[in-house]
Parts: C-alpha cells; sequence; structure tokens
C-alpha cells in the first residue's frame, strides 16, 4: 500500500489511499487520478511490485483542483 503509493507518486500522479476490508482479510485501495493514456505505463510500474494487483477504471466528468490558489 505505502510503498507503492509513494512510487506512484514519485511518477507525478495524485494517488488518495484507503484502508478496507476485502473478501480474505484487509486490504489496501489506492485511488490514482491519470489520463487514460498514461493507464498502462501506470499498470506495468504497479505490477512490478503487486503482480496480482486488482484494478477498476472509471471515467471522469469533471475534475477541478481543489485547495489550490493563485
Amino acid at each position: 500500500g505505502g510503498a507503492l503509493a509513494s512510487k506512484i507518486r514519485l511518477s507525478g500522479y495524485p494517488v488518495t489511499s484507503f484502508r478496507g476490508e476485502g473478501l480474505t482479510g484487509p486490504v489496501t485501495e489506492l485511488y490514482i487520478l491519470c489520463r487514460r493514456r498514461d493507464l498502462n505505463c501506470i499498470l506495468k510500474s504497479i505490477r512490478e511490485v503487486e503482480p496480482d494487483i486488482f484494478f477498476v477504471t472509471e471515467p471522469v466528468g469533471l475534475m477541478r483542483k481543489v485547495g489550490s490558489h493563485p
């Protein structure tokens, strides 16, 4: 969870992590914001650390950066 999230962040992608309960016990869920064209590259990098990763993609209708000031 944490090491993988850090690796993705170092690649320039924002990551939010959640702890949850899966079928067989605790899991860490990572929300990664990326462009669709970057997904395969990110998945390749993730699979180097976690080969059996389970992932879901969702389209983003509207995205706005919150909390930043000019």
